[in-house]
């Protein structure tokens, strides 16, 4: 057996937005409902582009509140639209906004047999880009995943993310392993420059679907030279 670990995405990979076009505007239209009560004078018709531009910028530092990157990010929005909340109000809009996620994402149905297979042969980990920890490690356990994996790995934990090799190489470390021991497998330009980086081999998932995201949350990565499969049993030759 040439590798002793397969190393995973989560989100794209293992569990999907069926409807990313539905979600992002359902989650939009949640955001502006949590904001209005509070005082919000952004008409709705022009609240997506403002609220997408602030939620990307950079988040204000750690304080005192010990919020997680995402709720940082929330309050960030709030305060663009200058509206003074307290932090309760900031981790119930985080509340409402990650149920939405939750409420579209889809476990891929070859997912567990995969793991439970790959499982038997090799150590297997997570990578995940989020910046709130506690809703990976609350989706890893609602959807069973939990058991398969010995390290999950959550950008939202560390001070990096996906691309930068550190967070691939703190994985690696965290199994007591070496690049050339470990595949990696992803959806996402991030997942395959990353992986390379770090000097870990890529895989990339594309499965064939209907649905085209929106530009802003394409995550759709054609490279001809990696190599690539349409669906999560497809894994399991590549490895043979």
């Amino acid at each position: 057996m040439k590798y002793q670990a397969v190393i995973f995405d989560l989100f794209g990979t293992l569990v999907v937005i069926e409807d990313m076009e539905a979600e992002l505007d359902t989650w939009l239209g949640r955001f502006y409902d949590c904001l209005k009560p509070h005082g919000l004078d952004i008409p709705r018709e022009s609240f997506n582009e403002w609220c997408l531009h602030h939620i990307r910028q950079e988040p204000p530092p750690p304080g005192k509140e010990d919020f997680t990157i995402f709720e940082r990010r929330i309050q960030a929005v709030f305060s663009s639209a200058g509206l003074q909340v307290n932090p309760a109000d900031i981790r119930q809009t985080s509340v409402t906004l990650l149920k939405v996620w939750n409420d579209y994402a889809v476990i891929d149905p070859d997912c567990h047999p995969l793991l439970r297979e790959l499982s038997q042969q090799y150590t297997l980990g997570v990578i995940s880009n989020y910046d709130h920890p506690p809703y990976i490690r609350r989706v890893l356990n609602d959807l069973n995943l939990k058991k398969y994996f010995s390290t999950v790995v959550i950008s939202g934990d560390y001070d990096f993310k996906k691309p930068d090799p550190r967070i691939f190489h703190l994985a690696l470390e965290k199994l007591g392993l070496k690049p050339e021991d470990a595949v990696y497998l992803g959806d996402s330009e991030e997942d395959i420059v990353g992986a390379q980086a770090a000097g870990i081999v890529p895989i990339l998932i594309q499965r064939e679907t209907t649905a085209t995201p929106p530009d802003i949350i394409k995550r759709d990565y054609i490279q001809t030279d990696v190599l690539t499969i349409n669906r999560l049993p497809e894994l399991l030759n590549l490895l043979d």
